[in-house]
């Protein structure tokens, strides 16, 4: 181990071409971590300039691909996006980046998680700001049903991974710093330095028969319209991080009747 680390010392990171690889591997110094962190931070705005040509390309072949079958809408940030901090890392704090081109993106996953919680605060129960009728049946036929394991039933929608837009990778990249509490008033809170992201996302959102079921994608950007603006994606929301803005909004379509 102490060879390999030497063998990083004669490494010009900011060569490096994939802000996750620097990320996740490249800390010189384990006895000087926050020297260490300096230096990755700032080699990562590097990496995302030296493959944002590859990443461009990238992008492009996967929105026509991915369009065919999935609609796609644009979000911008509106305050500073934290996804990923609770990943695996050799820092202090993670980030969500694409493991192929190094650059920020948003898991599917928390896509379809903060809109289908959205959407129970919102329209299900009598208690909720908005009861919609059929709320529940309508929730299961979007987002699935999780009941007994052989009464599983998957969902009609499908959320993808939202990728950066290549015109925002060159100023994705913003320092952010945390400072955690203790409880002994008598000791000195040590910030913690994490990396944030700004810039716009294409998100998708798809089905088997996007034509036939198009009203029901439409419906559902207006769910996340409304989780983004209001909640926000990622860690440290409560904070007021991770909240975005649909870019060109389209009047949202009104569901009045079950699936």
């Amino acid at each position: 181990m102490p060879g390999c680390r030497k063998a990083l010392d004669s490494l010009g990171l900011k060569k490096g071409e994939n802000a996750s690889l620097i990320m996740s591997r490249y800390v010189k110094n384990l006895d000087d971590k926050n020297e260490s962190k300096r230096e990755l931070f700032s080699a990562m705005p590097h990496a995302v300039s030296h493959a944002e040509d590859l990443y461009s390309h990238a992008f492009r072949v996967r929105h026509d691909t991915l369009s065919a079958v999935a609609v796609p809408k644009t979000f911008e940030t509106v305050q500073p996006l934290a996804a990923g901090l609770g990943n695996s890392n050799v820092i202090e704090a993670g980030l969500a980046l694409n493991h192929i081109y190094g650059m920020p993106m948003l898991p599917g996953s928390s896509i379809k998680g903060i809109t289908s919680h959205y959407f129970t605060r919102t329209f299900c129960g009598e208690d909720s700001e908005s009861p919609l009728e059929n709320a529940e049946s309508i929730y299961g036929a979007l987002f699935g049903k999780i009941a007994a394991e052989d009464e599983q039933e998957a969902g009609l929608l499908r959320f993808y991974d939202a990728w950066i837009t290549p015109e925002s990778v060159r100023e994705c990249f913003m320092i952010d710093v945390m400072t955690p509490h203790h409880a002994n008033d008598f000791a000195d809170p040590v910030p913690i330095n994490f990396m944030t992201v700004r810039g716009k996302f294409e998100i998708f959102i798809g089905c088997s028969d996007v034509e036939a079921d198009r009203k029901w994608i439409e419906f559902s950007f207006s769910v996340v319209e409304e989780a983004l603006r209001d909640y926000g994606i990622g860690g440290k929301i409560r904070a007021g991080y991770g909240k975005m803005n649909m870019v060109l909004s389209e009047p949202k379509t009104e569901i009045s009747e079950g699936c």
